[in-house]
């Protein structure tokens, strides 16, 4: 299972970063990280696009 995990810090370096489902678990524990599943594995989610569809409150993405 490859998921997608991208930091929630505003830096310009080490942004993305493909895991395992240790990622999920991370996650889980509440690490301020972003998971998802890759469902199209060309498509890369910019910083910029990252903080429209993340709610930080929720712990969830619109996707």
């Amino acid at each position: 299972m490859s998921v997608i995990c991208i930091s929630s810090s505003k830096n310009k370096v080490g942004k993305t970063t493909i895991l395992s489902g240790i990622a999920q678990n991370k996650f889980k524990k509440r690490f301020k990280n972003f998971c998802g599943f890759i469902r199209e594995g060309k498509k890369i989610i910019t910083n910029e696009k990252f903080y429209n569809i993340y709610d930080p409150e929720q712990k969830k993405s619109r996707y």
